[in-house]
């Protein structure tokens, strides 16, 4: 039951994640990256969800 809840949220479509803690996301590590015209937010990341689970 736990593996499939995990390939679920893997499987999901997701372009900004918010975990239930900043820590596990790297909410703070995400935000001090440096900008650039092809990220310009860093909270917008398309592969966020394969990554968490």
């Amino acid at each position: 039951l736990l593996r499939a809840s995990i390939d679920r949220v893997a499987g999901l479509p997701c372009d900004i994640l918010i975990p239930a803690h900043p820590d596990f996301g790297g909410l703070f590590e995400r935000l001090e990256r440096p900008r650039s015209p092809e990220h310009r937010n860093p909270l917008v990341d398309r592969a966020a969800c394969q990554r968490y689970a």
